[in-house]
């Protein structure tokens, strides 16, 4: 039981709760290895594999969009951009005054098609940078900076835009309170894509249609790792014959051991 309350947590995102039930679990104890190796983004790729089968398009979404940003997350962190915000990584306060000079003329002529931060007080505030685009031309300072194969972030950041249009449908839904399925997706998309607003068709044209998703998300996975010089995970796959991260690893030790009771 404590084993599949562990998946919950997982689900949930909860790393606190994580940590919490392996310690007060000792019987479990050998799944330490799954919290200590976590990758959120991995996790929550993952998740879209699950809740695309069940059909659940809204958590499918939600998952969506968080992977996107999480990724971007991962990037800076393991780019080892998280020394250039102040305090904690994850309120994103961004301060020129940690960047390497060198870094800085890399990144601020990336950053300044954003007319605020053109004109942002550097000397005397941390930046906020909270959005999509801010996090995506660090990324791309930082692989310049480092000398990193550019080819494999193009290729990471041409992918994200396909995946551009169903994040920016997902949130939309949140204030509209409107429900979605696979057959609404196609809808939308035929809609938009013969929209006479030109922004809304080239949004859409640029879109992936619904059953790519997956395959692209699985593509830039592999590619992320590639960037970084990294082995693959088994996990990166889009069919049911490939793992699902975490949560096949903890199916498998409760399958093990219903059997091992049995045989008792």
């Amino acid at each position: 039981m404590a084993a599949l309350t562990l998946g919950l947590s997982f689900i949930n995102l909860d790393r606190a709760e994580t940590k919490n039930i392996l310690k007060s679990n000792p019987a479990i104890s050998v799944l330490t290895e799954l919290e200590q190796n976590y990758e959120p983004w991995l996790n929550l790729y993952a998740q879209c594999r699950i809740y695309w089968e069940l059909n659940q398009v809204a958590n499918f979404l939600s998952r969506l969009t968080s992977f996107y940003e999480e990724l971007l997350n991962y990037l800076i962190i393991a780019l080892g951009g998280s020394k250039y915000f102040f305090g904690d990584f994850y309120d994103l306060k961004l301060q020129k005054s940690l960047f390497e000079t060198e870094l800085w003329d890399i990144f601020y002529p990336y950053a300044s098609k954003d007319s605020k931060f053109k004109k942002y007080d550097f000397e005397n505030k941390s930046y906020w940078l909270k959005d999509r685009w801010g996090k995506s031309r660090l990324v791309t300072a930082l692989v310049e900076f480092h000398g990193k194969d550019s080819a494999d972030w193009e290729y990471i950041k041409e992918s994200l835009l396909m995946l551009e249009y169903w994040v920016n449908k997902r949130n939309k839904m949140i204030h509209l309170a409107k429900g979605i399925s696979k057959t609404t997706m196609w809808e939308m998309l035929k809609l938009d894509r013969e929209s006479e607003n030109k922004e809304v068709k080239n949004a859409a044209i640029q879109a992936c249609d619904p059953d790519e998703i997956l395959q692209i998300m699985s593509v830039i996975c592999s590619r992320t790792f590639e960037l970084l010089g990294l082995d693959d995970k088994f996990c990166l796959g889009y069919d049911s014959t490939t793992p699902y991260y975490i949560y096949s690893d903890i199916i498998d030790w409760v399958l093990r051991h219903l059997e091992t009771d049995k045989l008792r």
